[in-house]
């Protein structure tokens, strides 16, 4: 993959899961376990997809 269009999609990558970070620490503030639930289980998510990215 070219090297330009991988960083950018690192990038897009890690910016995504720190807004992913920011809306969880806004649900559990608010006590919202199901919102919390679905939100940490898409961090997660991007958080795997960022290390797949890595290992290339």
């Amino acid at each position: 993959m070219n090297q330009g269009l991988a960083r950018q999609q690192a990038d897009l990558l890690q910016r995504l899961h720190e807004n992913k970070q920011r809306q969880l620490t806004v649900a559990r503030r608010q006590g919202n376990a199901l919102l919390s639930s679905v939100l940490e289980a898409e961090a997660r998510a991007i958080g795997d997809a960022i290390e797949l990215m890595n290992r290339r």
